[in-house]
């Protein structure tokens, strides 16, 4: 199986973790699922690190994709100013997925760049029309890690589905998933984001602003800050 993985999003806390996060990962996939052959793209917003990011990139074979920081006003889509980080995190992943050729991959992971996983499932097969991802609670998703066939990751990511009302980002995206008649299935993980406790970084407000770590089992969900 072709597999592509994305790493998307803000370049935190550091550039040295960052690149220690993207080496974690690659490791990780290509020991862990052998029989499979990954590809690894990073999209981030241009700040102080990208620079560095992009020659690390470079050298290790990792295209790096570089976006300009948005705010509010320039949105082309009236998202509730209670949701910006929506807005991002859908035109992100958009984004992303216009560099990716249609036939390109068998599955596409959607993995945050702050994020170093521990485990991660990946599924023998992926079938169209369902999103692997983790439903912890009657509408919400997981809403950090997860997979699928390139048609279905596209639907799912239109950048206007950033307009589908919820109370948090991942309220949002299991309404866009009931919105494009996906069906769910979740898949056993263990990762740790390695977040700031920043109010704004690189002009994006955080809203998570501490390290944390998540573990599903296959039965029990575990969220816990990390000390």
């Amino acid at each position: 199986m072709k597999v592509c993985v994305t790493l998307v999003g803000v370049c935190r806390p550091t550039l040295k973790q960052v690149i220690q996060n993207i080496e974690s990962n690659t490791t990780y996939f290509n020991s862990a699922y052998p029989q499979h052959t990954f590809t690894f793209i990073v999209l981030t917003y241009i700040n102080d690190f990208y620079t560095d990011l992009v020659s690390y990139c470079n050298l290790n074979a990792i295209r790096c994709i570089g976006i300009n920081t948005i705010t509010e006003k320039e949105f082309i889509f009236p998202v509730k100013i209670h949701v910006p980080n929506v807005y991002r995190m859908f035109y992100s992943m958009h984004t992303v997925l216009d560099a990716i050729s249609k036939s390109a991959y068998d599955c596409i992971l959607r993995i945050r760049l702050d994020c170093e996983i521990r485990n991660f499932q990946l599924h023998d097969t992926i079938e169209e029309k369902i999103y692997y991802i983790l439903q912890y609670s009657p509408n919400r998703v997981e809403d950090n890690i997860a997979y699928g066939s390139y048609t279905t990751m596209r639907q799912l990511w239109k950048h206007e589905h950033c307009l589908t009302k919820g109370l948090s980002s991942e309220e949002v995206l299991f309404n866009v998933i009931k919105k494009c008649n996906f069906k769910i299935k979740p898949f056993k993980y263990h990762y740790i984001l390695h977040q700031s406790n920043d109010d704004v970084f690189d002009g994006v407000a955080q809203h998570s602003k501490r390290s944390r770590e998540w573990i599903f089992d296959g039965t029990k969900y575990i969220l816990q800050d990390l000390l």
